[in-house]
């Protein structure tokens, strides 16, 4: 049992309302509905006084079971608007004792990168927010902006620092040592094309046919014939291939994805909506928040708040997504376009 399940029944038992236990604890309705429901936990200077109020030791608050512990990590993971440092230190630490247990155990190792993964988003989303305000306080800082390059994932300048280095030596060296990881093959084709190695990506194309066959591979043939003469050279190409695979959501992803990269936005709403249509459930929320990020770029923001609502209905009923920060990011953003 996790300390909000805990709470919950320890709150029922004492027939408390969530509003009069916030009253208590000098908390909101708010907060006490987020512990009950995992997405976060009680400071640690209110656990006194929650053990006081139903008249139990601090200690009896805690009855986790392990499995609960990993779907609390996973659900905080997943849904969190923000991990505390409390919070992140008492994960990694249940997740390191056990890979400690069993080195070779795949669902800690797993779930710790995920959670270092979640953490760095929120610390960059911090680091966003008070870069924002130095640069308020300090016009044209150059550290400043960086600083929000950086955080927002912009386009690098510096030669040798996006060039991928570090990630297409990382892919070339997992193929080699493991035949199986075959799916490395387009993660290092687009480092490849994106780097402007394009001799290195023809021959790792060729390579990654002789090894397995996927649909993509068409259409890296013809991102890289792109990358040499242009969009508008092989855009007929994209059109082609899409016909070919009227049902095949990647290809289908991959050609909406040139479209949109390169401003055609309405032919590219028309491959990200077929996209959608072609995957199996549970689909992708990146059709509809592509197609409604292309109807913004067209200036059609009542087309685009209706994709995201189509969004937000997705998450929840082939996603099953309840309540969270995916959710409340949609809310947000239609709140902002609808002014």
């Amino acid at each position: 049992m996790t300390i909000g399940e805990k709470i919950r029944v320890l709150r029922r038992d004492k027939n408390m309302s969530q509003s009069e236990l916030a009253k208590v604890l000098g908390v909101t309705n708010q907060a006490i509905s987020k512990w009950e429901k995992d997405i976060s936990n009680p400071d640690i200077s209110l656990l006194p006084d929650l053990a006081a109020c139903f008249g139990v030791a601090i200690d009896d608050l805690f009855e986790y079971s392990k499995e609960k512990q990993y779907e609390k990590i996973e659900n905080t993971i997943d849904l969190a608007n923000e991990i505390s440092t409390t919070q992140f230190v008492s994960m990694e630490n249940f997740l390191m004792e056990e890979i400690q247990k069993n080195p070779e155990n795949y669902r800690p190792i797993n779930l710790i990168a995920n959670l270092y993964e979640a953490w760095a988003d929120f610390m960059e989303r911090k680091s966003f927010v008070y870069a924002k305000r130095a640069i308020e306080l300090q016009p044209n800082s150059k550290k400043d902006m960086t600083i929000v390059a950086h955080a927002l994932h912009s386009k690098l300048y510096d030669w040798d620092v996006c060039n991928h280095k570090q990630s297409i030596d990382y892919w070339k060296s997992i193929i080699k040592a493991e035949p199986k990881n075959v799916r490395a093959y387009l993660y290092l084709l687009d480092d490849l094309m994106d780097a402007g190695r394009l001799r290195e990506a023809k021959e790792v194309l060729e390579e990654a046919r002789t090894v397995s066959e996927d649909t993509l591979y068409e259409a890296y043939e013809i991102q890289i014939e792109e990358c040499e003469q242009g969009f508008e050279a092989v855009i007929d190409k994209y059109r082609d291939l899409a016909k070919k695979y009227p049902k095949d959501w990647r290809i289908l992803f991959n050609v909406a994805n040139q479209f949109s990269h390169y401003e055609h936005y309405e032919e590219a709403i028309t491959y990200w909506l077929k996209g959608h249509d072609a995957m199996e459930k549970p689909r992708y929320t990146d059709f509809y928040e592509s197609t409604a990020q292309c109807y913004l770029r067209l200036g059609d923001t009542e087309s685009a708040i209706k994709y995201y609502k189509k969004k937000k209905q997705l998450l929840k009923t082939e996603w099953g997504v309840k309540y969270g920060r995916e959710l409340d990011e949609i809310d947000k953003t239609i709140e902002e376009l609808s002014k």
